[in-house]
This record gives structure tokens, C-alpha cells and sequence, in this order.
């Protein structure tokens, strides 16, 4: 009689922390994929920015040497 009083207690008092620490888990998990998917979307952001910077650079100066290049030939060639 005792033993199944506190065999029943115990479910009980098991059932309550295991739905309070499923709660807890899933609010937890949430607040973590919510930072994760903020972090995600600023690495984007800050990629894309600094792939478009360092790709405009990176293309002006081959842009222009490859010009000086061309330009140096045919006008030597027009002019020579």
C-alpha cells in the first residue's frame, strides 16, 4: 500500500519534471536555432558586402591593367 502510494507519487512527480524539462529543452532549442538562422543571415549580408567590395577592386585593377596593356600595344602599333 505505501510502496504503490509512493510508486504513484513519483510517476507523478517524473511526469511533471520530464513535461517541464521538455518545455524548457524545446524554448531553449528555439532560442538557439533563432540565433543561429540572425547569425546566418548576417554572415550573408556581410559576405555578400565584402565579396562585392573585394570583387569591384580586384576587377578595377585587372580592368585597368589589362587596358594600359592593350592600349600601350595598339598605340604603339598605330603610332610606330
Amino acid at each position: 500500500m505505501v510502496f504503490n502510494i509512493v510508486n504513484i507519487v513519483h510517476n507523478i512527480v517524473f511526469n511533471i519534471v520530464n513535461i517541464i524539462h521538455n518545455i524548457v529543452f524545446n524554448i531553449v532549442h528555439n532560442i538557439v536555432n533563432i540565433v543561429h538562422n540572425i547569425v546566418n543571415i548576417v554572415h550573408n549580408i556581410v559576405f555578400n558586402i565584402v565579396h562585392n567590395i573585394v570583387f569591384n577592386i580586384v576587377h578595377n585593377i585587372v580592368f585597368n591593367i589589362v587596358h594600359n596593356i592593350v592600349f600601350n600595344i595598339v598605340h604603339n602599333i598605330v603610332f610606330n
